[in-house]
């Protein structure tokens, strides 16, 4: 069972590089969140994490272009990225992640995890229909949405590889 902190560019700004190294000493993997910025200020900001973080495993948003460009280990697609079985053609070895927003959406052969999201109620722009946390279909999903520390046990015996969030990073922190 592992944690996949959410290092979430919008929500940690200027401390992103800051609070994923605290992330880092915990956590074996750590995803970069960057929306809404140029492929120049993504491309600036990813390598500086990957110079800060020489040893940790470092996946990127929807960008595998960028991921090859500064040494990242893997790429979070969704729905509105490039398919994975795309991506996996051109990046064999690259680590791919899928958001899934269904359980029934986690089985793609060409993802190596899955984030299964929302499964508790968060705070969004929109409505949001929570899954509830039940026994998974596969063990490579982490839960994603609300999760924090406590849900770890829980996810553990329902077979759920870890779980995510951008909370988490704070919480591991505070728990070092």
């Amino acid at each position: 069972m592992s944690l996949l902190p959410i290092i979430d560019d919008h929500a940690f700004g200027d401390e992103y590089l800051d609070i994923a190294k605290k992330c880092a000493e915990k956590c074996s993997i750590l995803w970069y969140r960057i929306k809404n910025k140029n492929a120049a200020e993504i491309i600036s900001k990813a390598k500086k994490l990957r110079d800060s973080l020489l040893h940790t495993k470092l996946i990127i948003s929807e960008r595998f272009d960028i991921a090859n460009l500064c040494g990242f280990d893997g790429v979070h697609l969704n729905n509105k990225s490039l398919p994975p079985s795309v991506v996996r053609q051109t990046n064999p070895d690259m680590i791919i992640g899928y958001s899934a927003h269904s359980y029934e959406e986690c089985f793609d052969e060409n993802c190596d995890y899955f984030t299964l999201s929302p499964i508790f109620y968060t705070e969004k722009d929109y409505e949001v229909r929570p899954l509830g946390l039940r026994k998974t279909p596969t063990a490579n999903i982490y839960a994603l949405g609300g999760m924090s520390l406590k849900d770890y046990e829980p996810c553990k015996k329902l077979g759920f590889k870890g779980i995510a969030g951008i909370n988490l990073c704070m919480q591991i922190i505070e728990n070092r």
